[in-house]
């Protein structure tokens, strides 16, 4: 009799829950990050988390004879309060309701974590038991094979027998345990969860600013547990927003709260977005890491309920924290700063200008400044060129918020110098914000032809470029359709040496003749200098030309192998390079158009490509010579994903259907050319077997 009505006591109980317990307010949000730590002792359990939004529950359960009582010591345990009653009965209906999902239309699987405070079989049998009557909601293991997910995921922690729980083949709970467990389990989908005490791991409680080596240590246990598949949590951590800040910046994958008001307060205020910039940040950081890290941060940001859209917005959302090597001053030249080649075996230092008034928390034009002399200068002239490119910008610079920095080559710029180019935006994009379609290049002399060169082979990295005394004769070499994308403002003096000016009075009236309306060609009494007084006029139209990463037409021109991939070479250095495997630089990239390496193109000769974009018919035509095969990488700004897409090379068709977005792939793009405005939702390739005659592209042909 005893029994019967306590199973009537329970099944009274789990009804009323359900039945009389008010539905979520619509405005909730779920928090992917939140986890309520003793969750059955707020006045209703489970419900008031889940209506905070709360992404995690925590139930401590106790055998008491055939129930699974909930609460925190054995003492307090009430008949009635049960494992089922106050929360798998009360998950079961809402997934009813919300269509498979504890939150309509929100994340998958919201973590129960079930705390067993009475260890042994009996415990873990009763639990298995109450478990397998909702296995419909529960995510499901098998040994040896990934999670299947579903609505609920149940993980057992506290005493839970891990020997008879793996033991089990297939099984709807995983394991909650520190590494070293984990670790020693044998299969790697079995505990999704480590957790640790707090204060068995560090010693800062929110006290004072938190210790550089305690952080360092929190971000290689983060990143431990994440490159196994695996989330953390810390418990017994003080509810304080300023731990809890730390924690996200880390990757802590959980809050473990007992305040859910604050909690919530904090993570749609302060702490919006913080774990997912943060994720991103890492990932941009370890930019030459394994492809796969891509692929496990987009499943996160997929089971976060995030869109490839919401990505793409925190990609190029400020980065979470910047890291300087110490603090350094506005409104004066700063020198010499290290700068290591990503790419190459070569270091130098840099000359770096913060202007007055320099805030670091809005994104900042950056302005790199290429100085002049040759290919084996010593260091002291290298160090005077600089400072001499340098001076007459600051104050444009403090005019217009513009952060310069002037690097040093010993090794002229051509692929060794295009990596230390390249290196220096990467490690200013850590230092600081960088707007990543606001950075230009400038210089004078060698930097002068610098500026043109890499206009001509790395259009889709600058806004605008400003060569000053600078260029070659690329009207009869045929390159400048290269700067069909590309804006610039060049300078020149009437009397230059080794033909600069004749050059640039050719290419200023070829860049007329061809409606390169987007081109200004300076011409100034004088000769062979940097003209200060065009300095205001050349800044502003500099920032007035952000990138466009998407435009409707693009043209790319390379060669047979269209990537700097081998150290340049030079007796009077005294030393050779050697250029890192895996590391190229590419020059065959027109913004979402990329050319493949075409091994038979003859020595000297070009491939080419011009392709256009037409929405309305959701298209893209290209004409091509020399290239056999392309890459497009493809962005709602070009294509409509959501219709089938056309692409047409030399009038044949090379792909037609649908495309899919790709979550990983616009991180993998990001993450390789290090570029947080250089997105793309999905890539075609192609291939081309055909050659056509390819236009000079015209972009207003003149009447």
């Amino acid at each position: 009799m005893a029994a019967s009505l306590r199973g009537i006591t329970i099944r009274v109980v789990a009804a009323l829950t359900a039945v009389l317990a008010p539905a979520p307010p619509a405005q909730v949000t779920p928090l992917p990050r939140a986890h309520a730590h003793n969750d059955y002792e707020h006045d209703q359990p489970l419900l008031d988390a889940l209506a905070h939004g709360f992404m995690s529950v925590e139930a401590d359960v106790h055998l008491v004879g055939d129930e699974l009582l909930v609460a925190h010591d054995r003492d307090r345990c009430v008949p009635g309060r049960t494992l089922r009653a106050l929360y798998l009965e009360p998950l079961a209906e809402r997934v009813r309701r919300n269509g498979g999902r504890v939150y309509a239309g929100g994340p998958s699987e919201l973590q129960l974590l079930i705390d067993f405070k009475t260890g042994g079989e009996a415990t873990w049998r009763a639990v298995a038991r109450e478990l397998a009557a909702y296995a419909p909601m529960l995510s499901r293991f098998r040994s040896g094979a990934p999670r299947e997910p579903r609505a609920v995921l149940a993980v057992l922690s506290g005493a839970a027998p891990a020997e008879l729980v793996l033991a089990e083949p297939d099984r709807l709970c995983g394991l909650d345990r520190w590494f070293d467990d984990a670790e020693r389990s044998g299969d790697a989908n079995a505990c999704p969860l480590i957790s640790a005490r707090w204060g068995s791991q560090f010693q800062w409680h929110g006290a004072g600013a938190f210790p550089a080596a305690e952080r360092a240590k929190l971000v290689a246990l983060c990143a431990r547990a994440h490159a196994a598949g695996r989330r953390i949590r810390f418990w017994a951590v003080p509810d304080r927003p300023v731990v809890w800040r730390e924690l996200l910046a880390a990757g802590v994958d959980w809050l473990n709260v007992d305040d859910l008001a604050a909690a919530r307060d904090f993570l749609l205020g302060d702490g919006r977005d913080l774990w997912s910039r943060a994720a991103i940040d890492r990932l941009l950081d370890d930019r030459f890491g394994e492809p796969a890290d891509c692929d496990r941060l987009a499943a996160r940001f997929a089971a976060d309920g995030r869109s490839i859209d919401d990505v793409e917005r925190l990609v190029r959302t400020p980065r979470v924290t910047v890291t300087p090597p110490r603090e350094l001053p506005n409104g004066e030249l700063i020198g010499w700063l290290p700068l290591r080649c990503d790419h190459v075996d070569y270091e130098t230092t840099f000359l770096l200008y913060l202007p007055k008034g320099h805030d670091p928390t809005r994104p900042s034009p950056l302005l790199v400044v290429g100085h002049g002399g040759n290919g084996a200068m010593q260091l002291e002239r290298a160090r005077q060129a600089a400072l001499g490119g340098t001076a007459p910008w600051r104050e444009v610079a403090d005019a217009h918020g513009i952060i310069l920095a002037a690097p040093i080559t010993q090794r002229g710029w051509g692929a060794i110098g295009n990596s230390v180019v390249v290196s220096l935006i990467s490690q200013l994009q850590r230092w600081f914000h960088v707007d990543p379609d606001r950075v230009y290049l400038t210089g004078h002399s060698m930097g002068g032809h610098l500026s043109w060169r890499t206009a001509l082979t790395m259009s889709d990295r600058f806004g605008a470029i400003a060569p000053m005394s600078g260029g070659y004769d690329y009207v009869a070499r045929g390159e400048l359709p290269r700067l069909f994308d590309v804006p610039g403002y060049a300078t020149f003096g009437r009397v230059e040496p080794y033909g600069i000016a004749d050059f640039n009075r050719r290419m200023r009236g070829w860049l007329a003749a061809h409606g390169y309306d987007h081109w200004r060609i300076v011409e100034k009494d004088g000769g062979h200098e940097i003209f200060a007084d065009e300095l205001p006029a050349v800044a502003a139209f500099l920032l007035a030309h952000p990138r466009d990463p998407y435009p409707p037409a693009v043209y790319a021109a390379a060669g047979a192998t269209p990537s700097w991939a081998t150290a340049d070479r030079n007796e009077r250095w005294g030393v050779e390079h050697t250029w890192i495997d895996g590391r190229p630089i590419p020059q065959s990239i027109a913004h979402w158009l990329e050319l493949a390496p075409n091994p038979a193109l003859p020595p000297g000769e070009l491939q080419q490509a011009l392709a256009r974009v037409d929405r309305g018919a959701n298209r893209i035509d290209v004409t091509s010579r020399g290239v056999r095969g392309f890459r497009l990488h493809l962005h709602p700004r070009l294509v409509d994903f959501g219709r089938p897409l056309r692409v047409v090379a030399n009038g044949e068709t090379v792909f037609a259907g649908r495309v899919e977005p790709d979550l990983a792939a616009l991180l993998r793009r990001i993450r390789a050319f290090d570029d947080r405005g250089r997105g793309c939702h999905a890539t075609v390739e192609c291939a081309v077997w055909t050659d056509a005659a390819v236009p000079v592209p015209m972009r207003d042909p003149p009447q």
